[in-house]
């Protein structure tokens, strides 16, 4: 069995690679987050309403994007992702 050190490098940019597009969705899911809800603040703010109803879909979606964010953050998830397609699982064979 290989030590972290001895990892082969072809693993490792493919491992860098999808930790790339992983934290790119984020960023895109967080850009969306952003937009629709300073939209969603603007709309509640020109309506004149005495209650603040945009911070309900603010919390529901924000809890949605830690629970992405949680997901993308484990990076053990990526490593099993990895040896799974490189033949490395527990019956040691690729699947097809």
């Amino acid at each position: 069995m290989a030590r972290p050190s001895q990892v082969p490098p072809e693993l490792c940019l493919s491992n860098a690679f999808r930790w790339r597009s992983l934290s790119k969705s984020i960023r895109t899911h967080l850009i969306i987050f952003a937009a629709v809800n300073f939209g969603l603040f603007v709309i509640n703010l020109l309506s004149h309403q005495p209650d603040y109803w945009f911070k309900l879909p603010l919390i529901g979606w924000g809890i949605g994007l830690l629970g992405h964010a949680f997901m993308v953050s484990r990076t053990s998830d990526v490593t099993a992702m990895s040896k799974r397609e490189n033949g490395g699982g527990p019956s040691g064979s690729t699947t097809t």
